[in-house]
């Protein structure tokens, strides 16, 4: 008897096998914090995320490995970063570029000094850090994988001084110490194979019913992923980037006391915020005393090099 073998159902059921297998073997440890988390690249996997379909076939995206990750970011980021310039709002060689690069080198350099001092390899010793500031009313910074950090000019008002500046310096460059965005990616790569899988299950239609509770409502399935999944991790990733940052100013000499003074000030500065739960990242207040609880200990964990 002759046996077919459905394309769709296949990719499924190798799907769900894989993240199956995947999900143990690919938990690691974040540097400093000990924190568990997925990722791919610590036991050399690829991550590999769909993008749409054809014919109901998903199109996959392979990362193979950091190297190569980083090397299409810097890409990303060059191509960043000459819009910036073509729009005029890349500000180069002026006293606040030169501020935001020498704050950002003299953290990152302390990191180096600190692993050096431990006489151990420092995680994140072969990135290739660049900043660039620019010219905008957004109150934000953001890092990319590999050590690529953008400020914008209207985060530079709440940041008020130096300290300030080193406060979310540190946060960006932890993001890219802790591997976040490789974390983000490979939890989305299981998600997807996990999707693929369920898709194809008996839960598949009661996962899919919509529900409005209040003023919110969505489909079931994506709203247990978004709000009991994703923006958890999310929160977890930003306060680890809190507690790290705040270290590594340390390391460099900036004022441990700013931060808290910093996320005051921002949440002066915001109305109408979201419930926590709600939003991807911990609320400002959560923020501002977490920073106060951790004082001694970032004292005492990473001392000034």
């Amino acid at each position: 008897m002759k046996t077919e073998i459905n394309r769709r159902k296949f990719i499924v059921g190798a799907s769900c096998s894989l993240c199956g297998s995947l999900i143990l073997p690919s938990c690691t440890q974040v540097p400093l914090t000990n924190r568990s988390q997925l990722n791919l690249y610590d036991n050399n996997l690829p991550i590999v995320i769909f993008q749409g379909s054809v014919g109901g076939i998903p199109i996959p995206k392979v990362y193979a490995n950091e190297k190569s990750l980083n090397q299409e970011i810097d890409k990303v980021y060059g191509k960043f970063l000459t819009k910036a310039k073509e729009d005029n709002v890349l500000l180069d060689n002026t006293v606040e570029s030169k501020k935001i690069e020498t704050i950002g080198k003299e953290i990152y350099s302390s990191l180096d000094k600190y692993y050096i001092n431990k006489k151990e390899k420092n995680p994140v010793e072969g990135f290739n850090w660049q900043f660039a500031l620019i010219e905008s009313e957004t109150k934000n910074a953001w890092c990319m994988p590999g050590g690529k950090i953008a400020f914008y000019t209207g985060i530079l008002p709440v940041c008020k001084n130096d300290d300030g500046i080193a406060a979310v310096m540190g946060h960006e460059i932890a993001h890219a110490f802790a591997r976040h965005t490789v974390e983000k990616l490979t939890q989305s790569s299981m998600i997807q194979m996990a999707t693929l899988g369920i898709s194809n299950s008996r839960y598949a239609e009661l996962l899919n019913k919509s529900f409005k509770v209040g003023n919110v409502g969505g489909n079931v399935y994506n709203s247990v992923v978004k709000y009991g999944i994703f923006l958890p991790f999310s929160r977890r990733m930003e306060s680890e980037a809190d507690y790290l940052g705040m270290g590594f100013m340390n390391l460099a000499g900036f004022d441990i006391k700013e931060p808290a003074k910093l996320w005051q000030r921002m949440m002066a500065d915001q109305e109408g915020r979201m419930p926590e739960f709600m939003g991807s990242h911990p609320s400002p207040d959560n923020r501002s005393k977490k920073f106060l609880e951790w004082e001694s200990e970032i004292l005492d964990k990473f001392p000034q090099v």
